[in-house]
């Protein structure tokens, strides 16, 4: 398994932390635009981006 495929897996299954609404009438698109994100970017930049986004989104606090 990639590595890459690994974060969109990864991503996928996070995305059951979203309402199931949101989850139904975005989730196809926000897993496209991972795929698109590690085409074009190094991947540790993109998971770490997904990561904080995800944290802020669900209002989640990261704690140092």
């Amino acid at each position: 398994m990639s590595r890459d495929h690994l974060a969109v897996r990864t991503y996928g299954a996070a995305l059951c932390l979203y309402p199931r609404r949101f989850r139904h009438e975005y989730g196809p698109d926000l897993v496209q635009l991972l795929r698109d994100q590690l085409r074009d970017e190094p991947a540790p930049v993109v998971v770490v981006r997904s990561v904080i986004d995800l944290a802020r989104n669900l209002d989640l606090q990261v704690v140092a």
